[in-house]
């Protein structure tokens, strides 16, 4: 028993930290990207100071020899040199002060704004390294004919010109990096924001109907799906204006106002991902229900029978029920769970989190990759099963012989 619980234990880890992996940065990496980008801070600072040294010492040089426009453009070149060396010193600069006030080592500048800042950056490097390199190849031409430069001076206009190089291949290297953090930090907001309005009205949402799921054998070809009834009580109401602003709350209460016999088909494969235990989705409640709950068991008794190998699971804190049947070669195990009104149940409320995820896809606030991640947020925020309710079933799946995990999870039934 101790080495069962001890694997279920190390299963909703792995669940956590496959969330966590999906939609937020492993911390590993980003702890080593932080080094990195402090290393990439550090030789931008070092070129534009060099490189600020380099165009005066050209401009002074080159006054009587060469003609005004390169000495314009060494003189253009300072201001982007002494705006990279002055932005990386501001990130440097914040990084300190967020260690000392709050701990946070290697956190400077919000990604935001490296984002604009070395856009401008990298764009300004790339027009005066154009100039430059015409300006340095036009006087190359000319000065067998007029005048002659000194290796010096050769040697100081191709260092300027290399230096110019180095900084917009650095800006490039940390504007990309600074769109990809901001990209994840965005997606990271609107997930905890939905999923925070999603919880508000969480109970609103399963309060009103009755739901049983089942199996759907309709498309035998392809790979199983389970369809999700939901029957409301609740008359249709209108429907929101086409111009209204749309917020992520205004999100879910356009996705409450649903009308009667409304289907959605989700893949029986995204839910034994979702699933820590694959053999039900019956999750607990905090309060006691006091609910008719002969009339739930009776539809779900109606739209299936256990048949042979089967077995039926009864959730004593929910009230919900559920019927197993033996598992099919090859194939998922066909489950139906009945819920009782007012139930808080997981699969009830992976159907409004995915309305939801879908609403916002249609809107363009959320990219369909980060979907999935939704329903995921929320599976690891709800309850698991009571203790005793896992050991019930699990000895229930061992005597009907069924094994949902594959040769793995039969071997540590057999175990125990």
């Amino acid at each position: 028993m101790e080495a069962e619980e001890r694997s279920d234990d190390s299963q909703r880890d792995d669940a956590r930290e496959k969330w966590q992996d999906a939609i937020r940065v492993k911390p590993e990496s980003q702890k080593r990207w932080d080094v990195i980008k402090v290393i990439l801070r550090s030789f931008t600072l070092a070129c534009s100071l060099v490189l600020v040294v380099c165009c005066v010492v050209s401009v002074h040089d080159y006054a009587n020899t060469w003609s005004e426009t390169p000495s314009l453009i060494f003189i253009g070149s300072v201001a982007p040199a002494s705006a990279s060396g002055l932005w990386a010193l501001a990130e440097f600069i914040t990084m300190c002060v967020r260690t000392r006030r709050s701990g946070l080592r290697l956190t400077g500048i919000p990604p935001g704004a490296h984002v604009a800042v070395d856009l401008l950056l990298w764009l300004a490097t790339i027009v005066f390294t154009g100039l430059l390199l015409v300006s340095f190849v036009d006087a190359m031409r000319t000065t067998w004919y007029y005048y002659s430069l000194t290796s010096a001076e050769i040697g100081i206009a191709f260092t300027v010109l290399c230096l110019q190089l180095s900084l917009m291949a650095l800006h490039f290297t940390l504007f990309v990096r600074a769109c990809i953090e901001t990209e994840r930090r965005n997606s990271e907001r609107r997930i905890t924001k939905a999923i925070m309005s999603l919880s508000r009205r969480g109970l609103e949402l399963a309060s009103t109907s009755n739901y049983i799921t089942r199996r759907s054998h309709a498309l035998s070809a392809l790979p199983p799906e389970s369809v999700i009834e939901e029957r409301t009580d609740r008359p249709p109401e209108s429907l929101s204006p086409a111009n209204r602003r749309w917020d992520a709350e205004a999100d879910v209460e356009a996705e409450t106002r649903i009308e009667d016999n409304m289907k959605f088909i989700m893949p029986a494969s995204l839910i034994r991902e979702m699933t820590d235990q694959k053999y039900t989705m019956m999750g607990p409640v905090d309060g006691e229900q006091n609910l008719n709950v002969a009339k739930t068991e009776d539809k779900l008794l109606a739209a299936r029978r256990p048949g042979k190998g089967g077995y039926v699971v009864k959730n004593p804190r929910s009230r919900c029920i559920g019927i197993a049947a033996k598992k099919t070669a090859g194939g998922l195990p066909n489950l139906t769970v009945g819920h009782s009104a007012g139930c808080e149940c997981l699969d009830v409320r992976l159907i409004a989190l995915c309305r939801h995820a879908d609403g916002m896809v249609k809107l363009g606030r959320l990219r369909r990759a980060r979907k999935y991640d939704l329903v995921l947020a929320l599976k690891l925020r709800s309850p698991a099963l009571p203790e005793e309710l896992r050991l019930k079933v699990r000895k229930q799946r061992r005597e009907a012989g069924i094994d949902d995990g594959g040769g793995q999870g039969g071997a540590e039934g057999r175990r125990v």
